[in-house]
């Protein structure tokens, strides 16, 4: 079966020789995470891909993403330091809700020396975060960030698609989301931006890999399952299988992804780069800021909430033997919500409370559980016709060809 299933059969071992030979390819995610990150930590960051400088790509539309969404980011670091200031002023006044009212041990001069020495300390941390958030806005004036990038990646980015192959990109992935072939399909609702721009990517790089013939390393933050085979709490394992065999089809090269975190704690590895597990730990961190932060825009959205829950309740009534993921199925043509379905599972089947240490990417993953609802069994899976199969293989195998620029 090896033969016939060789993504089925990666070999850890094989590791090494990707990264002796492979194009190390860069997502708009990856480049635009470098302005979320301490000065320390994008430096060394950017010293690794300096070291590999020669094997660097950026695909066109990466780079565009990344150039169209760059001034966002930096308006969103400068809204955290205000929300982070407005949390140190609230700060003082929390002693009084903490520290009983009456106690042996506790008086007020206690509880007003406490609220000194807090106030004083948040007033030194006020100023200094001050500081950095007018630092930062300069970046909006003179983007040192970008000036490096621009030093990195001079003459290591892709060039656009003509209209004509765009539109006919278009019409392909239409036909790939309707068969569910990765990547972008999980797009296919996306409110605002082109929900194409997966695709588009896809087929750059394999475009370049065909013109360069040499395995492909993709470094991207996006977790998506339409690029992903994660585990079982949610975590990215290795790309779809699906994407490593439409690489050696069309390019007769191997394909590997990483996310950025991954792809950091290997370059210690393979590179022989000494990198601080800090770097690490504040990469984790954001991951999980953003999780918690995704959860709450779910939790704050009362209308979309009570929309989603009458939809569910209609479904619902059809068929108690429905699986969740049939539910949301239905519940996401009429809803945004669906992005947040395991979330929503969750909290119907009470599994587990949600916290930091349970891998908070496993509530927002998407959609495809198994588990009945209301007690009822699962439902039985749909047999595909032998029409239905072919047609399905004839839209994934369909022989795109495009020119590598």
């Amino acid at each position: 079966m090896k033969e016939l299933f060789p993504r089925c059969y990666f070999d850890p071992k094989e590791l090494q020789a990707l990264w002796e030979e492979s194009l190390f390819v860069l997502d708009a995610n990856v480049l635009l995470r470098l302005y979320e990150l301490t000065e320390a930590s994008r430096n060394r960051i950017i010293e690794v891909f300096e070291k590999i400088a020669d094997r660097l790509w950026v695909p066109h539309q990466a780079a565009a993403e990344y150039q169209k969404n760059r001034v966002r980011v930096m308006e969103k670091q400068r809204e955290k330091a205000d929300e982070f200031i407005s949390e140190l002023r609230r700060l003082p006044y929390c002693i009084d809700r903490i520290l009983p009212e009456e106690h042996p041990l506790v008086d007020k001069e206690i509880k007003e020396k406490l609220k000194k020495a807090i106030a004083d300390a948040c007033e030194e941390a006020k100023a200094e975060l001050h500081r950095r958030r007018n630092a930062f806005k300069k970046l909006l004036e003179h983007d040192t960030i970008r000036e490096r990038l621009d030093v990195l990646l001079a003459g290591r980015v892709g060039e656009p698609y003509d209209t004509d192959k765009l539109i006919k990109i278009t019409e392909i992935a239409e036909k790939r989301y309707k068969a569910k072939i990765p990547p972008g399909y999980a797009d296919e609702n996306k409110n605002g931006g082109n929900p194409y721009g997966d695709v588009i990517l896809w087929f750059q790089i394999i475009d370049k890999a065909r013109a360069e013939k040499r395995p492909v390393i993709f470094v991207t933050n996006d977790r998506k399952e339409d690029w992903w085979i994660t585990g079982h709490s949610g975590e990215p394992l290795f790309p779809r299988h699906e994407l490593v065999d439409e690489l050696r089809q069309k390019a007769g090269v191997t394909f590997y992804m990483y996310t950025l975190k991954k792809f950091l704690e290997d370059v210690n590895i393979y590179l022989k780069f000494k990198l601080s597990t800090d770097v690490i730990k504040e990469l984790e961190q954001l991951a999980e800021q953003e999780c918690l932060k995704a959860l709450g825009q779910v939790w704050s959205s009362a209308e979309a909430l009570s929309k989603w829950a009458d939809l569910t309740r209609q479904v619902l009534s059809q068929s108690a033997s429905w699986r969740i993921a049939d539910v949301l199925q239905q519940v996401s043509k009429e809803t945004a919500i669906w992005r947040h379905a395991a979330f929503i599972q969750d909290l119907l089947d009470n599994i587990k409370p949600i916290g930091p240490s349970s891998y908070v990417w496993n509530v927002i993953r998407g959609f495809g559980s198994s588990m009945p609802l209301s007690g009822g069994e699962p439902a039985e899976p749909e047999v595909e016709t032998e029409e239905e199969q072919n047609g399905e293989d004839d839209v994934e195998h369909n022989n795109y060809e495009t020119g590598s620029k």
